[in-house]
């Protein structure tokens, strides 16, 4: 399965392709899955998903990046 990440601006310069990460999603609660970096934007957009955060900042940019998970590997120790 591959992901789509909306990464903060700020934040992008953390990801190579290649690394390893793991990702979360609500509809998982607290479960964990690892996956490798596939692909990091390189165009800057808008968010595309808004939150009820009042201090969130609206003019923040987004670069898409890929994760493809991995089903054979979980998320235990050094997964945070």
């Amino acid at each position: 399965m591959l992901v789509r990440l909306d990464v903060d601006e700020a934040d992008v310069s953390k990801f190579r392709v290649g690394q390893f990460v793991c990702v979360t999603a609500a509809a998982y609660g607290a479960r964990k899955f690892w996956g490798g970096v596939m692909r990091v934007g390189r165009i800057l957009g808008r968010k595309n998903m808004g939150t009820d955060e009042p201090s969130e900042l609206v003019d923040t940019k987004f670069l898409e990046t890929h994760v493809q998970l991995d089903p054979t590997r979980t998320c235990h120790l050094g997964c945070e």
